[in-house]
């Protein structure tokens, strides 16, 4: 069972458990937490921009382009030349 069937799964059972009120008291809830975290400046430059910005994702970065490069047994980083010596011919 994959990470998403699970999920829609147990939100089908919880629905069916609690209804949908229960939902919408959780999404009224998040709403105020959301709305008070959040500045009526913030809220007028992403209105602005048609929204509010996503977050990089980590794959996005740099970082992690580089981090997965170097897992691999015996990789250097790409600014690092190799000498030489270090070149073994098969």
């Amino acid at each position: 069972m994959s990470v998403q069937a699970a999920g829609a799964k147990g939100g089908l059972a919880t629905l069916a458990k609690y209804g949908k009120e229960h939902f919408r008291m959780i999404g009224k809830q998040g709403q105020t937490i959301q709305s008070s975290r959040i500045t009526v400046q913030q809220r007028k430059i992403w209105g602005a921009m048609g929204g509010r910005p996503k977050r990089p994702r980590l794959s996005d970065t740099r970082w992690e382009t580089e981090a997965k490069s170097n897992r691999r047994i015996g990789a250097r980083p790409v600014t690092e030349p190799l000498s030489p010596d270090q070149i073994i011919s098969h």
